[in-house]
């Protein structure tokens, strides 16, 4: 099937645009003297979800399907907080951290109940869009905040003379735009590519554009999360992925979510929108179980992926049979 194919390469490309792109912009902000803990916060959560945000933003303004956009960042938290964020529970044995991570939980959980509120009285689209696409911009530029005060004296010099060698690297610089704009133009190419293919594919199934978003698409844009999940229990810096895992789906869910319904509205109908949500608001809520001493890491691990993996099969049965 030529669909799948170029559904692969669009996959590959977006991933590969993506990872261009979130790499020069945290170069850039290094050399600007940004500390590392706004790079993680900020930069790093948005570059993993360029796939996401692109297809979102594609979808919808491109295709006019808000359906396959809205499946791709719905889906991902799932992917993202479900599955890999349980498996790195079940191995790991260090407990996340709070601040960034309750921060980021807590607007997840308030961004899915209000979603699901909406989904049984309204379309999405519109001024609610608009909302949401506020709701992620301040989520980055709270983190942002909070990151610049949270920097040590010792950091700080370390940043302004940084910043001060920056000032010198001028062919450096001219490779991070280059590699910026190589990423951009890759990562819109992959996404209309993806998008293009799974509408295809789901013609050709016979199955719904909305069901291959939140499954297929969403398991191969959550594919650098997990890249970066595994690397970080092989060197013992499991705070890094939490961190960006959490950070991720929150923007998803805002951001994407705004971008994806933005120029057309989208329906989630009962109980379509009971598969989405339920299992988002459940998940949250184990992801901050996580966080009892009490409780065994590893069981809310194994929690986390049953709830991620009943909840798509249970979507699949509802939408295939």
């Amino acid at each position: 099937m030529p669909e799948i194919i170029v559904f692969i390469i669009g996959l590959a490309a977006a991933i590969r645009g993506a990872d261009w792109v979130g790499s020069a912009a945290v170069k850039w902000a290094k050399q600007q003297g940004v500390s590392q803990i706004v790079v993680g916060a900020t930069l790093v959560s948005f570059a993993t979800t360029l796939p996401e945000i692109s297809i979102a933003t594609i979808g919808g303004l491109i295709n006019k399907d808000p359906l396959v956009a809205l499946g791709a960042v719905l889906g991902s938290p799932l992917v993202n907080l479900g599955v890999i964020l349980g498996i790195l529970f079940i191995f790991s044995r260090r407990r996340p951290s709070t601040g960034y991570y309750l921060r980021a939980l807590n607007i997840f959980l308030v961004t899915c109940l209000v979603l699901l509120i909406l989904s049984f009285y309204r379309p999405l689209g519109n001024t609610v869009s608009l909302l949401f696409i506020a709701l992620g911009i301040m989520f980055l530029v709270l983190e942002f905040i909070i990151g610049k005060r949270s920097i040590g004296s010792a950091e700080t010099a370390l940043n302004r003379f940084e910043g001060l060698l920056s000032l010198f690297s001028f062919t450096r610089d001219r490779a991070l735009l280059l590699e910026f704009v190589l990423g951009v133009i890759l990562l819109g190419v992959g996404s209309k590519f993806m998008v293009d293919s799974t509408i295809s594919i789901a013609s050709l199934l016979k199955i719904d554009e909305f069901f291959i978003s939140v499954t297929l698409v969403a398991i191969g844009t959550s594919l650098p999360e997990f890249i970066t999940a595994v690397n970080s229990l092989i060197y013992k810096r499991e705070s890094l992925s939490v961190g960006n895992l959490v950070g991720a789906s929150v923007i998803d869910i805002t951001l994407g979510t705004g971008l994806a319904t933005l120029f057309k509205g989208a329906t989630l109908s009962y109980p379509i929108n009971l598969y989405i949500f339920i299992p988002m608001i459940i998940i949250g809520i184990l992801c901050l179980a996580a966080l009892w001493k009490k409780l065994p890491l590893a069981l809310v691990g194994v929690s986390l992926v049953v709830t991620a993996a009943a909840s798509l099969a249970l979507f699949s049965l509802q939408t295939v049979f």
